[in-house]
């Protein structure tokens, strides 16, 4: 077993988060969430869950991009407005050109992550 990852313990269980990928070097955002659960959230996308909609949407369009040899990260902070921290973090990366799962209601994974990976490589 290979103990090489570490978090540093929370003091809160209210956070704001961001899932994207690492692109040519840099972070490029594909989804915003908030939690009264910290990072225990993140589980959820690992299970997949078909009867919780955003977390199989989400945890699909992680591993499809691991399986194209992609490292996914996950960032994630402390808030005490939570919610309002994440639509603020929403706007600013919409504004800035970055496609986000947000809002989504149907979509193509394939698709999804070849649209991600092309906008992260004109911008590069």
């Amino acid at each position: 077993m290979n103990l090489d990852h570490s978090i540093e313990f929370p003091t809160s269980s209210d956070i704001v988060y961001v899932i994207g990928v690492e692109l040519r070097g840099k972070f490029v955002p594909f989804y915003v969430g908030e939690s009264t659960r910290n990072v225990g959230r993140i589980g959820d996308y690992v299970s997949k869950q078909p009867s919780a909609p955003t977390d199989f949407k989400v945890g699909n369009v992680v591993s499809h991009l691991i399986s194209r040899g992609y490292r996914v990260v996950v960032k994630y902070g402390e808030s005490e407005q939570r919610r309002t921290d994440e639509k603020q973090l929403k706007n600013e990366y919409r504004a800035a050109g970055f496609i986000l799962l947000n809002g989504k209601q149907k979509i193509r994974i394939d698709q999804f992550v070849s649209n991600l990976v092309g906008i992260a490589q004109s911008k590069g």
